[in-house]
C-alpha cells in the first residue's frame, strides 16, 4: 500500500507515512485484508473434496478430521470379530446340516438315515440350505475382508448377507414346517411346530434389526468407502 500524498511504500500496519507524515486511511487497509480473507476462503471452499459431511468445515484437513471424529468401534467390532465369528458358525452349521447332525442331536445317532427313509423330501431340502448355509459363511468373510479396508459399496454388502440369510433361513423353516405336518396329518402324529415358529420369528427380527441399525451407521460413514 502506498501513500496518497508522497506515493511512498508503506509498512503493513502503519498509521503514518516515514516520508511525508500524512496520516494513513485504516479504512482503506482495511477494507483490502478484508477482500483478501474473502478470497482466502472462497479458494479453500473450492479445492475441499465434495463427500466431506455436512457440519465440518471447508479446509484442506477435513476429511482426516472426519475419520477422526467418527467413532467407528462397531465397524472395528463387526470386521474384526462378528463376522469372522458368522462365518465360522455358518460354515460348521452347513456341514451339519448337510450331514443330518441336528435329527442326531435331536433323536440319538443315526437318526438321519431313519428321518430320509421317513420323510426323503427332507434330504434335497438339507443339502441344498447346507450349501448356501456355507456359502454365506464364506460371504462372511469376504464382507469382512472389504470393509476392513473400506471398499466402495461393502456396506451394501453386509446388509445384503444379512437380507439374504434370513430369507433363506425362514425359508427352510416354512418348508420344515410344511413337511412335517403333512406327515403327522397322515400318519396320525401329534407335531408341535412351535418351536419351528418361534425360530423363524426370531431370525426375522433380528435380521431386520441389524440392517436397520447398520444402514443408520454406516449411512453417515459412505464418505470413507470409495476405494
Amino acid at each position: 500500500m502506498n501513500c496518497k500524498n508522497c506515493g511512498r511504500q508503506l509498512a503493513e500496519n502503519a498509521r503514518f507515512c516515514e516520508g511525508c507524515g500524512a496520516k494513513v486511511e485504516i479504512e482503506a487497509a482495511e477494507a483490502v485484508r478484508e477482500v483478501e480473507t474473502e478470497v482466502k476462503a472462497a479458494a479453500s471452499a473450492a479445492s475441499a473434496p465434495a463427500s466431506i459431511p455436512a457440519g465440518i468445515y471447508a479446509n484442506p484437513y477435513a476429511e482426516s478430521i472426519s475419520k477422526i471424529v467418527m467413532p467407528m468401534k462397531w465397524h472395528k467390532f463387526l470386521v474384526y470379530f462378528l463376522l469372522w465369528l458368522g462365518g465360522v458358525v455358518n460354515i460348521i452349521n452347513g456341514i451339519s446340516v448337510l450331514a443330518g447332525w441336528q435329527y442326531s442331536r435331536e433323536f440319538g445317532d443315526g437318526a438321519a438315515k431313519f428321518v430320509y427313509a421317513v420323510l426323503p423330501a427332507l434330504k434335497p431340502i438339507d443339502v441344498i440350505y447346507g450349501i448356501l448355509i456355507i456359502g454365506f459363511g464364506i460371504f462372511d468373510f469376504i464382507t469382512a475382508y472389504r470393509l476392513l479396508y473400506k471398499l466402495k459399496g461393502s456396506p451394501k454388502l453386509l446388509l445384503m448377507l444379512y437380507a439374504a440369510s434370513a430369507v433363506i433361513s425362514i425359508i427352510y423353516l416354512i418348508v420344515i414346517i410344511v413337511i412335517l405336518k403333512k406327515f403327522s396329518n397322515a400318519h396320525g402324529v401329534e407335531f408341535d411346530s412351535g418351536s419351528f415358529i418361534l425360530q423363524a420369528i426370531c431370525t426375522a427380527v433380528t435380521s431386520v434389526l441389524m440392517i436397520v441399525l447398520n444402514r443408520i451407521y454406516y449411512k453417515k460413514r459412505e464418505y470413507l468407502f470409495v476405494n
